[in-house]
């Protein structure tokens, strides 16, 4: 992800997405990225 596209918000929770996600779903997550995008949609609705 383009971090100078990023809002400052996004930048400091944007590496913790992943591990959260690895560790509460016990799988690899291969598209941080993709994740990310639709968790961030999911909460400004």
């Amino acid at each position: 992800m383009n971090t100078s596209e990023m809002s400052q918000i996004e930048r400091t929770f944007y590496p913790g997405w992943l591990m959260v996600s690895q560790l509460r779903g016990g799988q690899e997550v291969r598209d941080g990225e993709g994740l990310y995008r639709r968790r961030a949609a999911w909460c400004r609705r």
